[in-house]
Parts: C-alpha cells; structure tokens; sequence
C-alpha cells in the first residue's frame, strides 16, 4: 500500500511543470523529479546522493531549515523564497511550497517540497528597490516641488521641497486633489476654476506644460508666486497620471522689483542732471542780462534786446517747468543711460532717435 502511494506521488511529480522533492517523515531526501537539471544543474541522483542543505546560501539557511521543519512538524503549507547554488557555481533563487503527506491514518509520512526558479523575478526586485531608493533620494534631495498625481487629480506622492513650500505634513496631502487644497485660487484672490487649471489639462490630454506667474496656496492661506511644468505620466502610450515641478519664484520677484526701484531712483537722477541743465543756463542768462540792466550806460535798444532776453529765457524755464509737469512717462524718469541728457523744453526730448547733447 505504502509503496503504490510512494508510485503515485512520482507520477504526480514527473508530469508537474515545478521541481519537486520528496523527503521522509526523518526528512532525509528520497526523490528529485528529472527538472532538477534544468534548474540546479544537477541530475536527481546527484541530489539524492548529497542532499540540498549544502546548496544553501549561508544567509538563507536557517529561514529554510525552519521553513522546512515546520512542515515535518505538521505546519500547513506555505511559501518561502531562498538561494541555492547552481551546479556552475552562482546562487539562483527558488520559491517553494512544502506540506507534510499523510496517510491514511493522518500520520505524516512524506514532506513535499515544490519549487520554481524565481531568480529573474527577485533580480527585477532588487532593480526595483534599487531605482526606487535612487529615485527617493533624487526626490528628497530635489530643491524644486515634487508632486505626483493619479488620473483623478489626487496626489500620490509629493518631496519635501514641496512640503517645506507649502506648509503641509506628507499625510495632509497624499490623496487629495490638488487642485482644491493649493491651486484654487488665482493671484488677484478670485478662483481658479479647476476647468482651467493647466496641470488637469495634462491630466486629460497628456500634453506637457509650462507656465509662469501663477501662485500656489500655502497651508496659512497665504499665497506665494510659482513657475512649473506638468509632465503626463503614461504606461504603453496611455495616460495614468502626471508629475508637476514647481518653483517659489518670490525671490525672483523681489530682485525684480528691486531693479525697477533702481531704475527708477536713475530715472529721478537723471532727470534732476536735466533740470540743472535746462534751467540752470537760462537762468544764468536772465542773471547777467539783469545785471547788464543795471548798470548804466546803456543805451535804449540795448536795454530792450536784455529784455527781450530775459522774457526768452524766462519763457524756456516755464515750458520746461510746463512740460515735465505734463510728462506721465517721461525717458528721464526710466534707465536711460547717463551720458544722455533730456531737454525738457524741447518736445522733440521725447524722440529715441534724438541727439544726445
């Protein structure tokens, strides 16, 4: 009876697509079926005759050996991945099943071990584990905003930088839309309807964008300018979500605003270097012919010309007074260059093709 159960379990075995491996209620080898070659490199009588615990990587054996003893013990059938040493020398990872075989009486007479060749499988793993830890720290250490998101717009992962930017704990924002948590309203504090957000745009036709002047809404409600791009994410061409890098474009701002303060103050010097100009002459003029004036010994049509001179000269100093009372965007109030001067009395000042004097 024994021996026609032991028959039956190696025609099992011999048709099963796994290796399999018998062993006694001692747990002693007693049958390899013929893929032990293809797997192992060794022939099943090889096997038999040394026995598979010197083939165990030493960081794998004692998991295996009380994943095996479980089993001897009575232990339902479970599953566990570990290395053994090819015939050519390198370790290929297996991943077995092992049950106690009982009679008919229940008592455990056999342990079956199935295996299968899952080194491919484990190697993919480890590139796995690898990349995502590249990824990770590329991630952490990144100073631009991170965010990645699922087709419904609900974010799936986000990078400190961004966290740091926006004032948020990781948990706070993993799984919910961002548009509504920090892009729903525009610069001016008017909403930003999400039928018009860019990012979602991708999201719907997987084309990437770029934009600049926008703003993103920071955990205090406050609101700070950003640039970013939102790039699909697609599997096989097909669209599964997108992944946004952001910038705080603050600082850019205020260096921008800093150089038109600065334009703006050259603008003022420039225009002061151009009313000493235009004033300053005609007024040196009406000084000496009023001095002129009282000196005697003049004759009459000598004193009328010094009038006359002095009206001219007082006549240029209202309209250049006039005229830069008027000006609403006059070149000497922007960065014109100091080696140009503005004659105010002159409306052709307001020419770029103008001579400089």
């Amino acid at each position: 009876m024994a021996a026609s159960a032991e028959l039956a379990s190696r025609i099992v075995t011999d048709e099963t697509s796994d290796l399999v491996l018998l062993y006694d209620a001692g747990g002693d080898l007693r049958y390899v079926s013929a893929l032990s070659e293809a797997i192992l490199g060794y022939a099943p009588e090889e096997l038999l005759a040394t026995g598979t615990d010197s083939l165990l990587h030493p960081e794998d054996a004692a998991e295996y050996r009380e994943f095996f003893d479980s089993a001897r013990r009575g232990g339902i059938s479970q599953g566990l991945a570990y290395r053994v040493r090819h015939k050519r020398g390198e370790y290929v990872w297996l991943g077995s099943t092992v049950r106690p075989v009982r009679d008919e009486e229940g008592t455990i007479v056999q342990v079956q071990l199935v295996a299968r060749d899952v080194t491919q499988r484990k190697q993919t793993e480890v590139e796995l584990r690898r990349l995502s830890r590249e990824i990770k720290l590329i991630m952490n250490s990144a100073g631009e905003g991170i965010f990645g998101l699922d087709l419904e717009g609900r974010i799936t992962f986000i990078n400190p930088a961004a966290l740091r930017m926006l004032g948020y704990e990781e948990a706070e924002l993993v799984g919910r839309p961002h548009h509504a948590v920090f892009h729903h309203c525009r610069e001016d504090g008017t909403p930003h309807p999400a039928e018009e957000c860019p990012i979602d745009a991708t999201l719907r036709d997987g084309t990437p964008r770029q934009v600049e002047d926008e703003v993103f809404c920071r955990r205090d409600r406050t609101l700070f300018p950003v640039d970013y791009t939102s790039m699909p994410a697609l599997e096989d061409d097909r669209i599964t979500g997108a992944v946004v890098t952001f910038r705080d474009i603050s600082a850019r701002r205020e260096t921008e605003a800093a150089l038109r303060r600065s334009e703006w103050l050259a603008g003022i010097g420039q225009t002061v270097l151009t009313l000493r100009h235009e004033i300053n002459n005609p007024l040196t003029s009406m000084l000496a012919d009023a001095a002129l004036l009282e000196m005697d010994g003049n004759s009459p049509d000598e004193e009328r010309e010094m009038v006359r001179s002095i009206v001219r000269q007082a006549r240029r100093i209202r309209d250049v007074v006039h005229r830069l009372a008027e000006r609403k965007d006059s070149p000497s109030l922007r960065q014109v260059g100091t080696s140009r001067m503005i004659d105010l009395s002159d409306p052709a000042a307001d020419s770029p093709d103008r001579p400089t004097r």
